[in-house]
């Protein structure tokens, strides 16, 4: 990713030149972390993160290389060649020490005391060479390693006829450096800050909210008032579930579209809104069918209260109960087409995951509590109430697992 950085952005790349002769000396440990001088304590650190082609597809860790012996070559990197220490077999690590000029400079310094054979120019330094290269947009299959997770995955999006999203790399990246490959690089450090910076705009809340901000401005209650008056005159309930589910349709790419300029107000590149793939429709997950019949137990238990006329069902604690009763069928389907984007790498599941997520956690707790202080105070209807709730509990493990 570093070179395609600089294939981009720089037209000279500065490239060490040294002897053409290619040369390998041996040297002690001592003087492996001279010549990395302030960063001698990575010479340990990569000693432990050391791929074996044989136990990476097994485990998807690096290993610790055991009984090495220590080389420095004529770019002035360092290698290690030894064995694997899980299953003995040959293993190498090559510490890029050489694109250090310093470092360049005291590995010459060392061949030159132990190799009397070697010349080396005394003029040896950095020399400008115009680097001319395009970028790829596929790769070879010999250019991809089968033990390495970003290869894998590129390997995998390329059968599907795509690319890596920048966030489907990211993800892809951190995973395989938490589990102590070496990755990292200007791009990772970048794309790390930019995802913990980045928020979801507070106008969000008001999409599913019972109590929204309520402000004619704001991008959602605006909409939301249009729609529910659309309803209405229509001789619709807008708190029907097919009309929550219309105006979902309806909205759907357009909140994106404002979430993507709010973003881009703040430099974040997020997706291409206008290639989102439609997911399938909400009867293909089976978890949303059985919410959809829980949903339907508080709906007639809301009928049955209107015809008893019980006063309960007039309380704030009945109001949160039908709305994120509706709210959570419809956020758990929003949850589901995230990952199964998320699966077919589209990169606006990884977007909208986590936040879908919270979302669900707020409505399940609101709908506990409504639910517990409905049962308190109602004997005529506990037994109802309580069943609610035991089915809300059971199917909470199941939408949390998303």
């Amino acid at each position: 990713m570093d070179l395609q950085n600089d294939l981009q952005n720089i037209e000279n790349v500065e490239i060490k030149l040294m002897s053409k002769k290619q040369f390998k000396v041996k040297i002690t440990k001592k003087e492996a972390r001279r010549i990395l001088g302030k960063d001698a304590d990575f010479f340990e650190i990569a000693g432990k993160s050391v791929f074996c082609g044989a136990c990476f597809p097994k485990t998807n860790q690096s290993v610790v290389i055991v009984n090495y012996d220590i080389f420095v070559d004529n770019f002035g990197c360092i290698i290690l060649e030894g064995f694997c220490k899980n299953c003995s077999r040959p293993v190498s690590r090559y510490i890029e020490s050489g694109k250090n000029p310093a470092a360049f400079k005291r590995a010459m310094e060392i061949v030159k005391n132990k190799r009397k054979d070697l010349v080396i120019p005394k003029n040896c330094k950095l020399e400008k060479y115009e680097l001319k290269g395009e970028l790829v947009d596929k790769f070879d299959d010999e250019d991809l390693f089968d033990g390495c997770p970003v290869c894998q995955a590129t390997k995998l999006a390329q059968k599907k006829g795509r690319m890596l999203t920048p966030a489907k790399l990211y993800e892809t990246m951190k995973k395989a450096k938490e589990k102590r490959g070496m990755v990292g690089g200007e791009w990772f450090k970048k794309t790390k800050k930019k995802t913990k910076e980045f928020k979801m705009p507070k106008w969000m809340e008001c999409t599913w909210r019972r109590v929204p901000c309520g402000r004619d401005d704001c991008p959602i209650c605006g909409r939301i008032k249009k729609d529910r008056q659309r309803h209405i005159e229509k001789g619709e309930d807008p708190d029907d579930i097919r009309s929550v589910f219309e105006d979902v349709g309806r909205n759907f790419k357009e909140v994106l579209q404002m979430i993507k300029k709010d973003a881009e107000s703040r430099g974040f590149d997020i997706t291409n809104i206008e290639n989102i793939k439609e997911p399938p429709e909400p009867e293909e997950f089976p978890l949303y069918g059985e919410i959809e019949k829980w949903n339907k137990s508080v709906m007639v238990l809301r009928d049955t209260a209107q015809v008893l006329g019980e006063f309960w069902i007039h309380t704030e604690a009945a109001a949160d109960l039908f709305w994120y009763a509706n709210t959570l069928i419809a956020k758990t389907y929003r949850q589901l087409c995230n990952k199964w984007h998320i699966e077919n790498d589209d990169e606006y599941g990884d977007f909208d995951y986590q936040y879908t997520g919270y979302v669900l956690k707020e409505c399940l707790k609101i709908l506990k509590k409504s639910l517990e202080e409905l049962s308190k105070n109602n004997s005529f209807q506990k037994k109802e109430l309580d069943l609610i709730l035991s089915q809300l509990l059971k199917l909470e493990k199941q939408i949390i697992k998303i």
